[in-house]
């Protein structure tokens, strides 16, 4: 045996100088104790350690730990409840899956099943709050999930048997827009290979299945091209002349400060004379001042990796809640070729730089990290901005950075390395015999980003309330004028007693809605206007609008002043009526709205 090392909390690897059966055999049979056994007991007491259960700590593995033990008379054993073999607790809950659906579609529905010898209760949480629970005498539990507003929620099932053991399974329900929109994904420069088609087309395919529109942009970008797009993704460029022009800079830059864009800017490593790949992805980054920037260096990993060192793979997951729909499942995830993350306190390269290892940057939250072997490497004479060459640790391989771009709505996530297309990408599934979930996070990271994206927009939209109004018949030059304000506006209805009276699409985030009163015979009215958003979030108000007959100077000085006076003396009411006809304007009254 030559080496023996533990990559990650449940791995051990044994190297040996030549290859036998009989060194699997023989070492497949050895005791393997934790890492803090030994901290505790030091290298110099292992040959003296013997520890006494149950008042000494049990190290074990196995399905038992000893309750009582008296020597020479008995030894009790229990149940280990940390045994990894966890089909034996009890209670015990069978993990239900997560959920993804678009605004508006029916039959999601929570199912979990859970069984015990003596099952008792159940409790289910919906983001820590309690919304059901009851007597639970084993088998399934269902909860419909149905009628979610746009966002994303955490549903966590609770069981007990009568012996009050518990058990639970957290769950994420994400709910999307009704139309998510289109995603483009950059070809232009360099990134196809026929080498991984298969495996961008399987992306492309997981990810239409969940309502998005793929589009491999081939020819350039534009503003064509990111019309009506949600989100943009750009891996790592191939060849120094394949670089994004001035012009593609500007309508990406534009594209994302429209607001609410999701975007994926992938760099690799510096390694021979590469340092034109991060170039490139940076001039995307700074052109909307990200505060996540790749390093001018390389990552490599002598311990976690595909066969080699410079295939690193990430094995630590982040753990703010931001990004854990991101992560659920994922263990593994190829990054080849790679460079680590800094952050920017400035929003431009090199400019307040810090390790976001160690510093936290607002708004930035690390999603995915190398293991504790992984190594900067430079290769050139570039130094890194924040990590410096022979640093090991868990550098950042992949953050996110919300409330981005100018208007502060937009969603970036940053990595090492290209999340498709390229050499081989992160969304790979396995890579020289080792098992990844590279794709799984490639695709719940871009759904729960645009989710964010849409998050950050669940503000109903604001409409102003003018005041009734009512006037004499045959006066003009009244209307009703509303004032709607959203981020996404898509549609106005407008009613008159219940019925439709105009309709059309609301084209800024700013808007005027009027209708013009002249004409409207004697009467009373009601006009309700609804504004609605892309994402189904509406707001209303109404006005009651009367129009009365010209039946006497008296009535008219009482409806359209809304004065009560004590008639004392009619000839003093004829001077005053006569004063308001001759200043009233044939102009629309000028209203002042102030609305939050």
């Amino acid at each position: 045996m030559t080496a023996a090392y533990a990559p990650e909390p449940y791995t051990l690897v044994v190297e040996f100088s030549e290859e036998s059966y009989w060194y699997l055999h023989n070492i497949g049979y050895k005791e393997i104790l934790p890492k803090h056994v030994f901290e505790e007991i030091g290298l110099d007491g292992w040959n003296t350690w013997n520890p006494m259960p149950p008042s000494d700590k049990m190290v074990t593995s196995g399905p038992f730990q000893v309750s009582q033990y008296i020597a020479g008379e008995y030894v009790e054993l229990t149940q280990n409840p940390n045994y990894f073999g966890s089909a034996y607790n009890d209670p015990k809950i069978i993990p239900a899956d997560d959920i993804m659906y678009r605004l508006g579609t029916t039959g999601h529905t929570l199912a979990w099943f859970a069984y015990s010898e003596t099952p008792d209760s159940y409790w289910i949480y919906r983001d820590d709050v309690l919304i059901q629970n009851g007597d639970w005498s084993g088998g399934s539990i269902e909860i419909s999930v149905d009628d979610l507003p746009i966002g994303l929620y955490t549903y966590n099932l609770v069981v007990s048997n009568e012996a009050g053991d518990m058990d639970s399974d957290v769950v994420f329900v994400a709910v999307s827009a009704a139309l998510t929109g289109n995603i483009v994904f950059d070809y232009s420069h360099g990134q196809y290979s026929q080498n991984v088609k298969q495996i961008d087309d399987w992306l492309f395919s997981n990810l239409t299945a969940l309502g998005f529109n793929c589009i491999p942009a081939t020819g350039g970008i534009n503003n064509s091209v990111l019309y009506n797009a949600k989100g943009f993704v750009a891996g790592s460029i191939y060849g120094t002349e394949n670089g994004y022009s001035a012009a593609e800079l500007a309508a990406i830059g534009d594209w994302f400060n429209s607001g609410h864009k999701f975007m994926w800017i992938g760099y690799d490593s510096d390694y021979g004379g590469q340092q034109y790949i991060n170039d490139n992805m940076t001039a995307i980054l700074e052109a909307v001042e990200s505060h996540v920037y790749g390093e001018p260096l390389s990552i490599e990993d002598p311990d976690s990796n595909a066969g080699a060192g410079y295939r690193p793979i990430a094995n630590v997951t982040g753990t703010d809640p931001t990004v854990l729909p991101m992560v659920v499942g994922v263990e593994k995830v190829l990054l080849h070729g790679p460079t680590c993350l800094y952050g920017s306190f400035i929003g431009a390269e090199g400019q307040g730089s810090v390790a976001l290892e160690t510093q936290s940057v607002t708004d930035v939250y690390p999603i995915l990290r190398y293991g504790a072997s992984a190594t900067i490497v430079n290769s050139d004479l570039l130094n890194g901005y924040a990590h410096d060459e022979g640093d090991e640790g868990s550098f950042v391989a992949a953050a996110l950075e919300l409330n981005a771009g100018e208007n502060e709505t937009g969603v970036i996530v940053t990595s090492g390395a290209s999340p498709y297309g390229d050499y081989r990408p992160m969304c790979a599934d396995e890579y020289y015999g080792i098992e990844l979930s590279g794709m799984d996070f490639v695709v719940q990271t871009i759904f729960y980003g645009i989710i964010l994206t849409e998050v950050q927009d669940l503000v109903s939209p604001i409409l102003n309330s003018p005041e009734d109004i009512t006037f004499a018949f045959g006066e003009t030059g009244y209307f009703i004028n509303w004032e709607g304000e959203s981020a996404n506006p898509d549609y106005y209805s407008i009613y008159l007693n219940g019925s439709l009276y105009d309709s059309g699409t609301w084209n800024s985030s700013t808007e005027s809605f009027n209708v013009d009163l002249d004409g409207l015979p004697v009467g009373g009215y009601n006009f309700t206007i609804v504004v609605n958003t892309t994402l189904s979030l509406e707001a209303s108000d109404t006005v009651l609008v009367r129009v009365v007959e010209q039946s006497g100077l008296v009535d008219i000085l009482l409806l359209n002043l809304n004065l009560i006076v004590t008639i004392g003396s009619i000839s003093v009411i004829i001077v005053i009526v006569v004063l308001i006809f001759r200043t009233r304007s044939a102009a629309p009254p000028s209203f002042d709205f102030s609305y939050g």
